[in-house]
C-alpha cells in the first residue's frame, strides 16, 4: 500500500478527533530548514503576523514553538513530534518529509513544496485527504524559466553548473527542466549534486577554471544553509548566477526568480487557522501560487559587468541598489 493510500485510509479519523479538541491555546510546532537567520524570522515574522489578523496572538490565545533544523533535521522533527503539538507547520520538502513519516494524526501543514503528490504526501492538490495539506512551490517549469532569465542577463554564458544537495532528492522534473532549457539555449549543464559545504567548495572552485560558466541554484536545505556561502564563491569566481528565492538576492546573489516566501507563510496560516478552528486538514485544498518574483542586485551586477537589459526591467519586482 502506497504512502498516499496509507494516509486517506488511517489518518481520517485521529485527525477529525485532534481539530475537534479545539483546545482553548493550541501549539503550533514549527519546523525551519536551516539555522536561524534573518531570512527565517521574516517568514516566522510573516506567519505570526496572519496569524493575528484571524485571531490568533501569540502568548495569548496560541502558543508557537519554531524549531530550526540546522544540520539534525530528523532530531529536530522528532522532537517536535514526540512534543505532540495541536498542529504541525513544516518548511519545504525536507522538513514535512520526516514528520510525516513520523504522525498520520497530528494535523500538518507544508510550506515551499515542490510536488506534493509526487512526493506521496497529499491524495491530490484539491481533496489532500489524511492529517496533512499546505502550500506547494511554482511548477517544476519554473527551473527552466530561471535559466533563460539568467542567460537573459549575461548572455555570454555557454556552460551551467546545476547547484543541488545530493542527500536532497531534489525533484527530477525540476533538474530536466533547467538541462532542458540550457541545451535549448546552446548551453552544456553539469550537475553538481554535493553533499555538504566542502563538495561545494571543491566544485565550484573545479568548474570556475573554465571560461564562460554560471550557476543555477535549487532550493534545498544545503543551499539555504550555506546560501552566504554560495554567493561568496559565486563573487568570488565571478559567475552569474540565479537563485531560487528573493532573499539571496537581498544577500548579494546577482538574481533570484521564486516565490514569496513571507507570502506563501501567510497563506500557511490561513491554513492553520481553518484547521484550529475545527477543519480536517484534509479537506483543505493545497495552495498553489501563481506567481514568481524577479529580484536583480545591480551592485552584483555591476561588480560582474553586467548590464540589466530595458526589456528585463520592465519585468522585474525589485532592484536592489
Amino acid at each position: 500500500m502506497d504512502r498516499r493510500t496509507f494516509v486517506v485510509l488511517l489518518a481520517a479519523a485521529p485527525v477529525a478527533r485532534h481539530a475537534a479538541a479545539q483546545v482553548a491555546s493550541p501549539r503550533i510546532g514549527v519546523l525551519v530548514l536551516g539555522n536561524a537567520n534573518p531570512a527565517s524570522a521574516t517568514v516566522i515574522s510573516a506567519f505570526q503576523s496572519r496569524l493575528q489578523q484571524l485571531g490568533w496572538t501569540v502568548d495569548r490565545n496560541v502558543r508557537l514553538d519554531v524549531r530550526w533544523g540546522g544540520n539534525a533535521l530528523r532530531t529536530a522533527a522528532e522532537d517536535l513530534v514526540r512534543s505532540a503539538p495541536d498542529l504541525i507547520v513544516a518548511q519545504g520538502a525536507e522538513g514535512i518529509t520526516p514528520v510525516a513519516q513520523l504522525t498520520h494524526s497530528i494535523p500538518t501543514v507544508f510550506v515551499q513544496v515542490s510536488d506534493p503528490v509526487g512526493a506521496g504526501l497529499v491524495f491530490s492538490i484539491a481533496k489532500p485527504g489524511g492529517n496533512v495539506t499546505g502550500i506547494a512551490n511554482l511548477p517544476a517549469s519554473i527551473a527552466g524559466d530561471r535559466v533563460r532569465l539568467l542567460k537573459e542577463i549575461a548572455p555570454g554564458i555557454r556552460r551551467l553548473f546545476l547547484v543541488h544537495d545530493r542527500n536532497d532528492q531534489t525533484p527530477t522534473a525540476l533538474l530536466q527542466s533547467a538541462t532542458d532549457t540550457a541545451a535549448e539555449l546552446g548551453m552544456v549543464s553539469f550537475d553538481s549534486g554535493v553533499r555538504d559545504e566542502n563538495e561545494l567548495d571543491k566544485d565550484i572552485r573545479d568548474f570556475a577554471q573554465a571560461t564562460g560558466g554560471a550557476l543555477v541554484v535549487f532550493p534545498s536545505l544545503l543551499t539555504v544553509t550555506h546560501a552566504q556561502r554560495i554567493i561568496g564563491l559565486a563573487a568570488q569566481y565571478r559567475l552569474p548566477a540565479v537563485y531560487p528565492l528573493p532573499n539571496f538576492a537581498a544577500a548579494g546573489g546577482l538574481v533570484a526568480y521564486g516565490v514569496n516566501a513571507p507570502v506563501m507563510w501567510q497563506e500557511a496560516a490561513v491554513l492553520a487557522d481553518k484547521i484550529l478552528r475545527g477543519t480536517p486538514p484534509g479537506r483543505l485544498p493545497v495552495y498553489v501560487p501563481q506567481e514568481a518574483e524577479i529580484v536583480v542586485n545591480l551592485k552584483t551586477a555591476s561588480a560582474l559587468g553586467l548590464t540589466i537589459p530595458a526589456t528585463l526591467r520592465a519585468r522585474i519586482s525589485r532592484l536592489i541598489e
